[in-house]
């Protein structure tokens, strides 16, 4: 079922002018909130309780849980469409901001290290090193469905990074460094 679903929404991602793309999945992500994602809801708000305590109001809480699941949802939308992003089009949806930090550190001989939350699009960040003449490695996990954990593969090869999966992540990189 996965499967399926994935394949939809890479096929219709690249079918969608993309305005008319994000209102959707804000729409879809919504009802999908109120009406199946019960024991998701519960873990973003278990997450939420590590971070803020009991402090946010009950009202707040949901506002919060509800632009996390919108959040993720528009993050997958555009994770399907990162093929029409490359090095003629990538500032019609990225804009590079402080790269002058990773210039001066790949200036000492070194390799760069860059961490990231999972905040914003984090798959654009790191494509982004590709559009701006970068070698970048990206470290992933495994999907349980192997047609999912290909698609992410396959996608982020597409943009030119290298991908490692987390079992072999340490040796790689030291390497790599």
């Amino acid at each position: 079922m996965i499967t399926v679903i994935y394949s939809l929404m890479n096929f219709v991602s690249f079918l969608l002018p993309i305005r008319l793309a994000y209102f959707i999945t804000k729409v879809v992500s919504g009802v999908l909130y109120f009406t199946l994602y019960k024991k998701s809801r519960q873990n973003v708000e278990k997450n939420l309780s590590y971070v803020f305590g009991d402090k946010p109001e009950r009202q707040e809480k949901e506002r919060m849980i509800y632009e996390t699941f919108q959040s993720f949802a528009l993050f997958m939308y555009e994770f399907m469409i990162m093929g029409k992003i490359n090095q003629k089009t990538y500032k019609q949806f990225v804009n590079p901001v402080g790269f002058e930090n990773v210039e001066r550190a790949l200036k000492k001989g070194k390799g760069v290290i860059i961490i990231t939350g999972h905040l914003g699009n984090w798959e654009w960040g790191a494509a982004l090193l590709t559009y701006l003449n970068y070698k970048a490695m990206v470290i992933a996990t495994k999907f349980k469905n192997k047609f999912v954990t290909k698609l992410y593969y396959n996608k982020r090869r597409h943009q030119g990074l290298e991908v490692i999966f987390l079992e072999e992540a340490v040796r790689k990189i030291l390497k790599k460094l």
